[in-house]
Order: structure tokens, then C-alpha cells, then sequence
């Protein structure tokens, strides 16, 4: 007899749509069957979508050292209400995740916090921490992520966004130090993640931004723009391809860099590409209804930017999407656009607006498999273990009601500061349950299983 059954439902597979049951045994799916078996407890599946567990592999919990902005108990509350089942977690902490020692009491730190599961990224130096970064990766660090285009901090290796001439930061690695550090990241077998905005030309066109110059988001995109993102990330794939490593473009956002990676790529670089949520559902003429919340960086920009984001992802050359799931107190965002921090909730409506955009006729339900759990699953090692629902997999799944219309409101969100750029929008679908391992996490609008969430020890290189 089956430990949990699901049945009734229509299954969503990147190959097609299944009318069948799946059945659980343990922590792994065991079966997928037309004919109805005996199980020890089932859900009632039918009139639903079964999913693949969602991947986000691009969480800010800002956990230890920044909790009032976020915690990892809110941050994956949030993502088990929005249907996601694994996260990866970025390391700009406080202490941020930089050698041995801070990654084992990182992990030691949000594992009981943990309501879905996860793994730890590590905080890429460059030639400060090359030497920690084979014991990083012999821990089980997911990959290694540089913050190009930012400083950090001396003392405490924050992030600076924007630093003023007299502060005392550590700037980020030229070409060469970027080079280097490909070396290094190419050694270990993972990926590196680069954040990719041109230090030096964000900031000579920040400091030629006039004080009085009106607050408007067309002001605010001259000083972020397109060109900026798409020097780096041509900088960082012909350094790839050099050096062979596993890169990794996190938030890409305009069109120009869909170029640079698809080019890249036909060249056979070793190169993938995330955009978020923000990027395809948003764009600048949104700021006026929205305001400050949809500050990010790199920024929302164009129309035709988010087509081509759009055209990227329908055609594989952006491998999938991730949240960026990045928030900050409430009273930080009702700044003005120029001094609100950038970062907004994502984690817990990543899911459901994806949905959205499969109802307007944007996507199909099979590429809400491929883009939100199979690719990500596939750039990271961890196919066939998970994002996909295959007998062996383990048992990550959600079960969407697809007519459901409902409305995104911060009362009823999951983070600590649950403001959303989405405030007041209908999406057609609602997530329902969400299963985890085999344990009902999420279901008729409550948190059934807390803790449920395990550490996830990467360690073969990428396939």
C-alpha cells in the first residue's frame, strides 16, 4: 500500500499533459498509474494540475544578520504557499557565506527554519576567498556567486550599492580577477553565478545624474542601462569560454543581453541565463501605477525588452525563471525612487503569475514544467533527484485549481514584509497543496507539515 496517493488530476510534464494518479512511498514518487491504488492517505486531484515542485534557485532570505528586512522561516513560508518546493539561497548575509566556517553555521543556522528545501550558494571574493573555494564546493555549496558590478564593505563584506568616493570598500574583480577566479570556480565542478552590470559605467553615469533632476523612471534607466548588463555579460562569456567554467547569468533583463547569451551559446559556451518574474510581467510604463516596489537591479525595463525576454525563454535561449525574491522593510520601499534599496517580494506569486501569462497565451502549461523545475533542476545536478514528477523523483508536487481567479494581496502573503508590485492584480489560478518529500506542506490555506525542509548537499559536477 502506497504512503500517499494523488488522483484525478491532469499532470504537467515539459513533454505534455497526463490524466493519471501518482502515487508516493516515502519521501519518492513511486508511481504513476490510470487505474486507481490503495494508498494510506490521498488528495483529491481532480478538475487540478499536478506540477513538478517549483526550483528557485535565486532567494535573498537576508538570514542571520539582515532579519528584519526577511527571515528564512517567512522566506520559505512564502515559497511553499506559492508552490515552490526547493530554493537556493543567496549569500549576502551577515556574515556573508565566504569560507568553510560560515557555511557549515549558515546551514546550521536556517536548517530547523526550514519549511521547504534548500541549498546554500557561496559569496565569490575573487582573489580574497579563491583559496576556500574547493572546500566550499566539497561542502556542498550549489555554486559560487559573484556580485559584479558591486563593492562590498571592508569590514563586514555587505553589499554597496552605490558607493560615495571617501567609503571603505572592496571593489569587485577586474577582467583578469574575473578571469582568475573562472579558473578557480572551473576547478571545483560548479557554476558560477555572475551579477552582471559594468561597475565602472554604472558608475560614471550615476555620478553624472543632476540633484535636481526629476524623479522619473526614464531618468533612473539612464543611469542602468541596457549597455550596462550587456558589456558584462559579453565580458563574462568570452572569459567563460576561455576558461571553460560553468557561467551562470542571474536576473536578465534586457534585450541586447538575450542576444549576447544566444550568440554565446552557438558558439558552444558553457553559459545559462535566469530571468525573473519582474522582468516579463512588468516594464517602465508600470511605474506609475507601482512606484518605488518595483525598484530591482538590474531594473524592469521596456516593452520590448520583456518580448524578447519572453521570445528567449519560449526558445531556450534563457534556460529558465528564477524569483530574485529579495525584500526589504516596508518603510525602506516608501522611500523615493532614487533612495529605496532595490528588491521586492517575488517567491510566493513566482508561480502563480507564470500561470497567468499561460492563460493570456504567453506560455503553455508543459513550459511552466520546463522553465520553473526542469531546467533549473537540469543546470544544477539535481535531475532526475528532482524537478520532474518520474517515478524515483522525490516527491515535490503542486496541485493548482487552474479556475480559481484571486487576488494578490499583501494581507495575505507569507514574507515578513509581504508588499508586492503585483498589489491588486487577478491571477486565473491558485495554488492549492504543496508537497514536499512526500509531506503535505501546504494545504486548504494553512501550514500542515512546518520543518519540513532538508539541506541539500550538492557535490557531483554539472552533467
Amino acid at each position: 500500500m502506497w504512503d500517499l496517493g494523488v488522483e484525478g488530476g491532469t499532470l504537467v510534464t515539459r513533454m505534455g499533459l497526463i490524466r493519471a494518479n501518482l502515487y508516493v512511498q516515502g519521501e519518492k514518487l513511486g508511481a504513476i498509474s490510470v487505474e486507481r491504488q490503495r494508498s494510506h492517505r490521498s488528495l483529491d486531484a481532480r478538475e487540478r494540475l499536478v506540477l513538478p515542485g517549483v526550483i528557485d534557485t535565486h532567494l535573498h532570505s537576508r538570514d542571520p544578520g539582515l532579519t528584519y528586512k526577511e527571515d528564512f522561516d517567512h522566506a520559505t513560508r512564502a515559497a511553499a504557499f506559492g508552490g515552490v518546493t526547493t530554493v537556493l539561497e543567496m549569500p549576502n548575509c551577515l556574515p556573508p557565506v565566504t569560507d568553510l566556517g560560515s557555511f557549515e553555521a549558515r546551514r546550521a543556522h536556517l536548517l530547523p527554519q526550514a519549511h521547504v528545501d534548500f541549498g546554500l550558494w557561496a559569496l565569490a571574493l575573487g582573489d580574497a576567498n579563491l583559496a576556500e573555494l574547493p572546500r566550499l564546493a566539497a561542502a556542498g555549496a550549489c555554486g559560487f556567486k559573484l556580485f559584479w558590478g558591486y563593492a562590498l564593505d571592508r569590514r563586514t563584506l555587505a553589499l554597496v550599492y552605490n558607493p560615495a568616493p571617501d567609503d571603505d570598500v572592496v571593489p569587485p574583480p577586474d577582467d583578469a580577477g574575473l578571469l582568475r577566479l573562472m579558473d578557480a570556480v572551473q576547478a571545483t565542478g560548479r557554476p558560477l553565478a555572475i551579477h552582471a552590470e559594468h561597475r565602472g559605467l554604472n558608475a560614471a553615469l550615476i555620478a553624472g545624474v543632476d540633484p535636481d533632476a526629476p524623479d522619473t523612471y526614464a531618468e533612473f534607466l539612464r543611469t542602468r542601462p541596457a549597455l550596462t548588463e550587456a558589456v558584462a555579460v559579453e565580458t563574462a562569456c568570452r572569459l567563460a569560454q576561455a576558461t571553460g567554467v560553468a557561467l551562470h547569468i542571474v536576473h536578465l533583463t534586457a534585450a541586447d543581453s538575450v542576444d549576447v547569451i544566444r550568440a554565446a551559446r552557438a558558439r558552444g559556451v558553457d553559459v545559462t541565463a535566469e530571468t525573473c518574474p519582474q522582468y516579463i510581467t512588468l516594464s517602465d510604463e508600470d511605474f506609475p501605477r507601482v512606484g518605488p516596489l518595483m525598484k530591482v537591479y538590474p531594473p524592469v525595463r521596456t516593452v520590448a525588452d520583456q518580448s524578447a525576454l519572453r521570445r528567449g525563454l519560449a526558445d531556450g535561449t534563457i534556460a529558465y525563471v528564477a524569483s530574485d525574491h529579495a525584500p526589504h522593510a516596508t518603510h525602506e520601499k516608501q522611500g523615493s525612487l532614487w533612495t529605496a534599496p532595490a528588491g521586492t517580494p517575488v517567491v510566493e506569486t513566482m508561480l502563480p503569475l507564470f500561470l497567468r501569462l499561460v492563460s493570456q497565451g504567453v506560455f503553455t502549461l508543459e513550459d511552466v514544467a520546463r522553465l520553473l523545475s526542469y531546467a533549473p533542476a537540469r543546470r544544477f545536478g539535481l535531475y532526475p533527484r528532482k524537478g520532474a514528477l518520474e517515478p524515483g523523483s522525490d516527491a515535490d508536487l503542486v496541485i493548482v485549481n487552474p479556475d480559481h481567479p484571486w487576488t494578490i494581496r499583501a494581507a495575505a502573503a507569507h514574507s515578513k514584509h509581504p508588499l508586492s508590485p503585483w498589489e491588486g492584480e487577478t491571477v486565473p489560478m491558485a495554488v492549492e497543496t504543496t508537497v514536499v518529500r512526500g509531506q503535505v506542506v501546504v494545504a486548504d490555506g494553512e501550514l500542515q507539515t512546518p520543518g519540513a525542509g532538508t539541506f541539500l548537499r550538492f557535490g557531483a559536477p554539472l552533467s
